[in-house]
């Protein structure tokens, strides 16, 4: 398995600002630090729309933020916005925003969904 640079998953300047403010770090905690190029899989997308999503995370989030009204969103918070959204936030930046929004949308479900299950095991020990 490759190693991957951990600047490619999740931005070293919100690891900084989060760890600022916790003491205690989870995986659940690094994963909902939103990263489209994380909930993509880069190597099932062209290399010029993975290069574009590294560049362009933080606008193409805040158009998603933008379009639902909010000022903050977690990863597992992308499995609620609607496809369209999410290809409208990535329109300007990617070649095939449809079937990249699919990606990130399926990804964040099964985020979502791990951590919710997670939760309720936890909740039965």
């Amino acid at each position: 398995m490759d190693k991957i640079p951990i600047e490619e998953l999740v931005p070293t300047k919100e690891i900084v600002n989060y760890l600022h403010n916790k003491k205690h770090l989870a995986s659940k905690d690094i994963i909902e630090i939103p990263n489209v190029v994380f909930l993509v899989e880069d190597y099932l997308v062209s290399k010029s729309d993975a290069e574009s999503l590294r560049k362009n995370n933080n606008k193409i989030l805040a158009n998603v933020k933008k379009a639902i009204k909010s000022d903050e969103i977690k990863t597992t918070d992308l499995a609620l916005v609607k496809n369209e959204i999410i290809e409208k936030a990535l329109k300007n930046y990617v070649m095939e925003p449809k079937k990249i929004a699919e990606r990130i949308k399926e990804n964040a479900t099964f985020w979502k969904s791990y951590f919710e299950h997670r939760e309720i095991k936890d909740k039965l020990k």
